[in-house]
């Protein structure tokens, strides 16, 4: 996919089905822009290879054997039979996240729909398992930046890991986090921290993103 937008230069991302993003200058001839991609193919096929064998990985009708990655770590998913719908949660302990569902989510709905339930059901839980280890993050990079975020908010999402509203310094983090390791969501935190003190990604944003958390780098390569 190629969209024309209001940037200095062409970029390229493999999404996490395995197609390719690419942004470009309004005015950037055609050509110039298939080069470009042509001449990242090698890299292109190497991200797909792993986006595909990361997808391998994740789960695809939320149910029992399938793996689901918790903080960076393959742990099983085991269907659990909870009494009623007021007792429906996860667990996770010992490489395992338990997900208890009530008798009509795994009996009378359609197949997706049950499915569907599943999910949301995880993604709460990855929900309060990102505020859970981020709030003290949070806490403790404002005081170093000397920022004054307003609020954290989590939802899931398909193409940010992370956003930050100047104007009322609300931060939103992405309930994905809790795939990956603790390292990627402490990046995210001070990433968006970070807009607070400069909107941009120019050189004063990641001087400050050097100076406080010098391992957002690698964090960034995880995260790709």
């Amino acid at each position: 996919m190629l969209e024309r937008k209001r940037v200095k230069n062409v970029n390229l991302r493999v999404r996490r089905d395995g197609t390719v993003y690419v942004s470009a200058p309004k005015h950037e001839p055609l050509e110039r822009i298939m080069g470009f991609v042509e001449e990242k193919r090698p890299w292109i096929e190497r991200r797909q290879a792993l986006q595909a064998e990361r997808r391998s990985l994740l789960p695809v009708n939320w149910d029992s054997g399938e793996t689901l990655q918790v903080w960076g770590k393959p742990c099983k998913l085991l269907l659990e039979q909870a009494e009623s719908a007021r007792q429906e949660h996860v667990e996770c302990a010992d490489g395992l996240v338990l997900l208890y569902v009530s008798p009509r989510w795994r009996e009378e709905p359609p197949f997706s729909e049950a499915v569907e339930h599943r999910e949301k059901l995880v993604r709460s839980w990855q929900a309060d398992e990102v505020r859970h280890l981020a709030e003290p993050l949070l806490e403790r990079y404002a005081q170093q930046l000397q920022v004054q975020p307003s609020k954290l908010r989590t939802r899931t999402m398909s193409s940010r890991w992370g956003s930050c509203n100047v104007k009322t310094g609300a931060i939103t983090l992405n309930t994905r986090l809790a795939e990956y390791e603790p390292i990627c969501l402490e990046s995210v935190v001070v990433h968006e921290l970070c807009h607070l003190i400069e909107r941009g990604h120019n050189a004063r944003f990641y001087a400050e993103m050097d100076h406080v958390f010098p391992a957002w780098r690698e964090a960034h390569e995880l995260l790709r």
